[in-house]
């Protein structure tokens, strides 16, 4: 009893949710991540080719404020030292407030802030509300956990581990 017209639109919305990034694929333990470019809070572009041992993501405001409270209180070359990288996704941020507020804020931190922009960034890595992820890889660039935590002790001993 479909109209031509609303044929459509249901092909459309069926095409649109089969293709939505929300329901891709979440990597998991024993998956392996190809390497990617994002820039820093400095705009300078980093290539990553092999992972690091330790990836920690952020995806919403107080998990980054976790994070980059828990650097700041770190020397310089701590993640570097630790073999480890810090990803805060931002694309859901209002440009202006990144420009204006975010970007500048981050300029003052020490430790680098890889920062991904694009909408679709955060699909294929786990998640959980209020927490940041943590993924370990081995030499190989295959995962061999994921960890979600919310408090800088637990974040510490994570990437220490």
């Amino acid at each position: 009893m479909y109209t031509q017209f609303g044929k459509l639109v249901l092909a459309f919305t069926l095409l649109c949710l089969v293709g939505t990034p929300a329901l891709a694929a979440k990597l998991q333990v024993g998956d392996t991540v190809s390497g990617f470019e994002l820039p820093d809070q400095y705009g300078n572009q980093h290539s990553i080719k092999e992972m690091p041992k330790t990836l920690i993501l952020t995806f919403a405001k107080k998990t980054g404020g976790l994070v980059n409270g828990f650097l700041k209180m770190q020397d310089k070359s701590f993640l570097k030292k630790n073999d480890a990288l810090y990803i805060a996704d931002i694309a859901r941020m209002p440009m202006i407030i990144t420009n204006m507020f975010a970007l500048p804020k981050m300029k003052r931190y020490e430790h680098t802030v890889l920062l991904a922009y694009e909408d679709d960034f955060q699909a294929p890595y786990p998640m959980e509300k209020s927490n940041a992820t943590v993924i370990h890889f081995d030499q190989k660039g295959v995962i061999t956990e994921i960890l979600f935590v919310d408090d800088e002790a637990s974040l510490k001993a994570e990437i220490l581990k």
